[in-house]
């Protein structure tokens, strides 16, 4: 059953890196799109909403609710998130509990959310001009060139399908009615119970759509964390060679600030790198980078393979990501090594 879902991961994984099996927009769908991204953007809304204020909007096509952050009352940022389904949720809420405890680079790799960004010209690239100049369309100014793109995590920002594009015009167009009704009273999207939402839902007449506002209540459900196997036979045969006792480790796993490329077309990704680090005089004992989605078991058959091809089993390991710590549990527990979680590395950071 595991392999199964892991096959299934790398399925999508593949097709969504695949920029042949992705439909672009119409023009008139990026025309729809841009003038509802200039609406929210002179609308100005920033002025009196918050990144904390969150709503969502409901695609009329799927139904999945996509929940929306006004970015810019800062004066940095200045746009709309739509993070997508529970997952994009998710990661919004884990940003918002731990901007100031996680690493900016894994903040930005828990974002699954469609964005309408307003930039300036540089920030744009050819093909996003190339679009703006089809459409006769002309901006100008400091944070006035509307930018569209698809965040997810672990791989790099990329452009718009037919699809998301055609949902983002409805959630600029919502996010703009809310913003209004929010104008007039600023505690309206304060919720009467936790775990509710304000959600926009369409509701389909004849050939049109008529959006409502209800409070809909979305229960999140914990994610379960898939402890990788051990190979009992291995791990007895490693502990049985390996009898010399080292120093303690620091490990820990991230993504690489750089983003891969394997085929010229297809979406880049950014690889996930795993790290064992000598705590006592901070040597690299060796590394692992992977894009593949049972990382987690790569980084653990890597650490065994580390202490085979030593003959040395650490006395302790020093771990940052709780994740981490609860796949090395049972390991440590066969191989008699100490597990500590720690707030900060002495020299892997």
């Amino acid at each position: 059953m595991k392999r199964k879902k892991e096959e299934v991961k790398r399925k999508k994984r593949k097709d969504y890196m695949s920029t042949s099996k992705r439909v672009e927009p119409t023009l008139k769908e990026w025309k729809d799109l841009y003038r509802a991204a200039v609406n929210f953007r002179d609308l100005e809304c920033w002025e009196w909403m918050y990144d904390g204020d969150v709503f969502g909007v409901q695609n009329p096509d799927t139904g999945e609710i996509g929940y929306c952050c006004v970015l810019g009352n800062q004066g940095e940022v200045f746009s709309l998130n739509v993070y997508l389904g529970e997952k994009g949720l998710k990661g919004y809420l884990q940003i918002a509990n731990q901007a100031q405890q996680v690493d900016k680079m894994d903040l930005f790799h828990l974002q699954d959310c469609l964005m309408a960004s307003f930039e300036n010209r540089g920030e744009l690239n050819t093909k996003d001009l190339n679009i703006i100049n089809k459409l006769n369309l002309t901006f100008r100014g400091k944070n006035q060139w509307p930018l569209f793109r698809r965040l997810r995590p672990g791989f790099f920002p990329w452009y718009l399908t037919r699809e998301e594009a055609q949902f983002l015009t409805v959630a600029l167009q919502q996010a703009k009615n809310v913003a209004l009704k929010v104008k007039k009273n600023n505690e309206m999207l304060i919720p009467v119970e936790h775990d509710l939402y304000y959600v926009m839902v369409p509701e389909k007449k004849e050939d049109k759509f008529k959006w409502k506002g209800n409070w809909i209540r979305i229960e999140l459900e914990p994610d379960t964390l898939q402890i990788p196997a051990l190979n009992d036979f291995y791990v007895n045969r490693i502990k049985k060679d390996s009898t010399a006792k080292g120093g303690g480790w620091e490990i820990d796993y991230f993504y690489h600030p750089s983003a891969v490329q394997d085929k010229k077309g297809e979406v880049p990704y950014y690889p996930l790198v795993c790290l064992f680090v000598e705590r006592s005089r901070g040597l690299i004992i060796g590394f692992h980078m992977t894009a593949e989605t049972d990382y987690l078991k790569e980084f653990l058959d890597k650490f065994l393979s580390l202490i085979e091809n030593n003959k040395t089993i650490p006395s302790k390991i020093f771990i940052k990501k709780e994740q981490l710590y609860h796949v090395f549990t049972e390991i440590a527990e066969q191989l008699g090594i100490k597990l500590e979680l720690v707030n900060k590395f002495k020299y892997l950071e």
